[in-house]
């Protein structure tokens, strides 16, 4: 099983996507995914098995492996620039999350920020203001009862009256962008311990 941000790979078994140029669906994917010590991706391996329209199952297996190269060795791509250079930190007693936005384009308001530690997504919000580079956007995760509530504030920490969940007994945080429009789509994530 392949983990990212929170979702499994194995479940695009249960979809059913469509496969670009045949009339078949997705029936089952397995694969495997190798990572460096240094956590740098390596090699990756899917099977992704299809049933064509007709009924006939069919398999295909992709593989990829990435090359090493020397420091310096390629070019930073220009549509980079475009995306929001976001860091994540702990604030304050480890339970805000702390992204600074360190540079491309600003951060829309209202673009949907979801936080995600060890597969599970702690919350999300909505981004209250546009974010440009040198600001910094607090995220606080409150818990009332058995129910989390994300709250989000430009440039402090949001005020938060409840109990505040502990982001650092989590192995790391990912906190990801996702909406319309340029600069809405990032990531960040703390070091994982």
């Amino acid at each position: 099983m392949v983990r990212r941000l929170g979702g499994d790979a194995d479940a695009l078994a249960d979809s059913p996507w469509q496969i670009a140029g045949t009339d078949g669906h997705v029936v089952d994917l397995a694969g495997r995914v190798l990572v460096t010590s240094a956590g740098l991706l390596s090699e990756v391996e899917l099977e992704v098995t299809i049933e064509r329209g007709d009924g006939e199952v069919v398999s295909e297996v992709f593989r990829y492996e990435v090359d090493p190269v020397d420091e310096g060795a390629l070019e930073r791509p220009d549509w980079t620039e475009a995306a929001p250079h976001v860091t994540a930190s702990y604030g304050e007693n480890d339970t805000a999350l702390v992204l600074t936005h360190r540079g491309g384009a600003a951060i829309p308001e209202g673009t949907e920020l979801r936080l995600v530690a060890d597969g599970e997504v702690l919350g999300t919000a909505t981004v209250p203001e546009r974010i440009e580079p040198g600001q910094r956007l607090y995220a606080v995760v409150a818990v009332t009862n058995s129910s989390r509530t994300l709250h989000l504030q430009a440039g402090e920490r949001p005020s938060v009256d409840e109990h505040k969940l502990s982001l650092q007994k989590y192995d790391g945080v990912v906190a990801v962008g996702d909406g319309e429009g340029e600069g809405s789509e990032f990531e960040a994530a703390t070091p994982v311990r």
